[in-house]
This record gives C-alpha cells, sequence and structure tokens, in this order.
C-alpha cells in the first residue's frame, strides 16, 4: 500500500466539504449550490449581456440601477482590472479581475444598485458584462 499524495487529501476534504454545506447558507447569505442547481434566468426577470472596453484611465462599465438583481463581470484579456462601486476605479484599490477569467458574481444577496467603474493596469481590456433586473 503506498502513500497518497497530499492533493488526494485535499480533494477529499473538499469533497466533504461541498457535500456538508450543498444547501445550506454561507457567510454572505448565498445559497450553495443555488448557481449550479439553476439556470441565469432564474437569478432575474431579464439578463443582458454585453462587452465593455475598460482603459487605463477609469471607464464606466455599468450605470447606477435601482432594479439591477444579478451580476456578473469576467475579465477578457491580459491585464488585471480593478472594479470600483459608485466612483473612480483606482489601479491597486478596489475589487481585483484577474487577467485571463478573473471574475465576480453578485446575486440579490450581494448586489450592489450604484454605478461600477473599472480601470486596466495596462492597455484596453475587454470586460463581460451580464446585468440582470427584475421588473
Amino acid at each position: 500500500m503506498g502513500v497518497k499524495p497530499f492533493t488526494h487529501y485535499v480533494w477529499k476534504g473538499l469533497i466533504y466539504l461541498a457535500n456538508t454545506l450543498k444547501g445550506k447558507v454561507d457567510s454572505i447569505g448565498v445559497q450553495i449550490g443555488q448557481i449550479s442547481g439553476g439556470t441565469a434566468q432564474e437569478l432575474a426577470d431579464t439578463i443582458t449581456s454585453s462587452n465593455k472596453d475598460v482603459l487605463v484611465t477609469s471607464t464606466l462599465i455599468l450605470a447606477s440601477n435601482t432594479s439591477r438583481s444579478f451580476l456578473s463581470l469576467t475579465n477578457n484579456n491580459e491585464y488585471d482590472v480593478w472594479i470600483n462601486f459608485g466612483s473612480a476605479a483606482i489601479v491597486g484599490d478596489g475589487m481585483l479581475l484577474g487577467a485571463y477569467g478573473g471574475s465576480i458574481l453578485l446575486d440579490r444577496s450581494s448586489i450592489t444598485t450604484k454605478a461600477i467603474y473599472g480601470i486596466a493596469s495596462g492597455g484596453t481590456n475587454n470586460i463581460g458584462t451580464s446585468e440582470g433586473v427584475d421588473t
């Protein structure tokens, strides 16, 4: 009987944790399994997706929206992008969307209705957006 690699035990622990938490509520109120078990349409009445170029100066990604109930932002390019809610974004400050896939997903339990700004650490970056609203 050989010694199992450390990663074997990490994966077993993660699987145990996922099974233990399934259906329970985490610290910010998002039900574990809610998104993977449902569809995006269940998160909002209407969802609109688009792409926005974010520059090396603070760029408005989405205007404020008091009906917003769902938000997804994904960094599609090679530079890091910092996000700020309600005021201009600053490199190195706020929420980071890492290069090539850094993302954030907010549902009704954690949504912001403020304007969303971004700034790229270099060059122009493309941010994929999905915004859901309740009617």
